[in-house]
């Protein structure tokens, strides 16, 4: 499929990737917003971890706009994938039915 059905995949909750990705066991997926109260909130709350909260400030609610991850491979996710224009201008998108667990 062309790039623009990939993009309405991955709108869908699918798993996109390439045939010239093949033996890569790469994909990208949508990441939706994420919306966490700030690390002072009351405790057994769903929050900020102390990391986030010391880059940010103790405070501050993080507030994450969705964006495009990539399944590298070996178990790893990597934030803020962008495209090449060989992968815009690809017809070689497919759904991934499901990942490979790394060796």
């Amino acid at each position: 499929m062309t790039f623009g059905k990939a993009i309405e995949a991955l709108r869908g909750g699918c798993k996109v990737t390439r045939h010239a990705w093949d033996g890569m066991n790469k994909c990208v997926v949508l990441m939706p917003e994420l919306k966490l109260p700030a690390h002072s909130a009351p405790l057994g709350v769903k929050k900020v971890n102390e990391f986030m909260a010391h880059m940010i400030g103790e405070d501050t609610p993080l507030e994450s706009l969705p964006y495009l991850a990539e399944w590298v491979g070996n178990g790893q996710w990597q934030p803020g994938w962008l495209p090449s224009q060989a992968d815009i201008l690809a017809d070689d998108w497919f759904i991934v039915r499901e990942l490979r667990s790394a060796s």
